[in-house]
């Protein structure tokens, strides 16, 4: 007897790489909430917003709700076990030691093995891989910057990943980030900004010039230049793509007109991703289920998506492999599905 699925969730077994995604914003609902009580802080808005500057207020309010390193290690515990019941395989979180090293009153190198200790716990526990991008944002003075990117290489041994820059994009002025870029690149480690989300192609030009990035936090701004687009792909500079977060946050008024399919064919290396998902009231697999019926991608398509997710990120080389081939078995294992089309 054939037995039918539903496509989402077929597609949560979807053996995946998740490379955009902040801890705080992925932060169950319930235990912010719960924190937000305890400590006596603003209970964050939930999801009332309406452009990225809302956004980033919602966000300060998530993590001015962790007050403790007991608090930390549940939101990092959670993560995990989130990611994994996803069928993350490889998740590579944007974490900021410096958040919390002041109010838990321990040095940044400190924090920053609480971090990885806890996380390494739970990714042994769960059966994934899990690495972090150092986030610093984009206000910074050039010589923080330089400095998270001396820190990073210092503590690569930590899991450390690379360096992301994230917060309200610069329009111009990226050569003084430039120095930053040249420390991580030199040890081997991922330069990865978030560029293309608030500001357009000029801006994505100028970045790439000065900091040369593995990886693009977004980059769907880029579509309004087909001559950018065929640089990405000739570059192979991957675009990490967050859909819902880019309707969620007016970069594009709706899925129907995403740029995702022009990227595609352009062909960008793309990602899919989640961005924020308890923010933004998503999850990955909705991302490629929604990505999937509104583009009529097929499951090889799709696993296309996610087998990009081995490219450029941080993962150990077994990781990818074995990363590669549950996504080839993956589509071995056909079975039909009730919605959307299928390979």
């Amino acid at each position: 007897m054939t037995v039918t699925v539903k496509r989402s969730t077929r597609l949560a077994t979807l053996p995946k790489a998740h490379l955009h995604v902040h801890l705080e914003g992925a932060a169950r609902a319930t235990t912010i909430a719960e924190f937000a009580n305890r400590h006596r802080r603003p209970t964050p808005a939930g999801t009332a917003f309406s452009d990225l500057l809302g956004f980033m207020h919602c966000f300060r309010q998530v993590t001015d709700t962790i007050a403790t390193p007991q608090d930390l290690g549940r939101v990092i515990c959670e993560f995990v076990a989130d990611e994994a019941a996803e069928g993350v395989r490889y998740s590579e979180p944007m974490v900021g030691p410096w958040l919390y090293a002041g109010r838990f009153g321990w040095s940044v190198p400190d924090t920053l093995a609480f971090i990885d200790d806890t996380f390494q716990q739970a990714a042994r526990r769960h059966g994934i891989e899990v690495r972090y991008l150092l986030g610093v944002n984009w206000a910074r003075p050039p010589d923080w910057i330089e400095q998270a990117a001396r820190f990073a290489v210092e503590y690569a041994d930590h899991n450390v990943a690379g360096l992301g820059l994230t917060g309200q994009e610069p329009a111009d002025g990226f050569e003084r980030y430039s120095r930053a870029a040249v420390i991580v690149r030199a040890h081997g480690l991922l330069v990865v900004p978030h560029l293309g989300e608030t500001q357009g192609p000029q801006a994505i030009r100028a970045a790439i010039a000065a900091m040369r990035p593995h990886r693009i936090a977004h980059g769907v701004r880029a579509a309004a230049d087909p001559r950018l687009l065929d640089e990405l792909a000739d570059h192979r500079i991957v675009c990490d793509v967050c859909p819902t977060s880019n309707v969620r946050l007016a970069v594009t008024s709706d899925l129907a007109s995403h740029p995702l399919p022009r990227m595609l064919r352009h062909g960008v290396p793309v990602t899919l991703n989640a961005d924020d998902p308890t923010l933004l009231a998503t999850t990955l697999t909705s991302e490629y289920t929604h990505v999937g019926r509104a583009f009529g991608l097929t499951d090889h398509q799709l696993a296309d998506l996610a087998a990009e997710g081995t490219s450029r990120a941080g993962m150990t080389e077994t990781t990818c492999a074995a990363l590669r081939s549950s996504i080839r078995r993956w589509l071995a294992d056909d079975q039909p599905t009730t919605e959307g089309h299928h390979g």
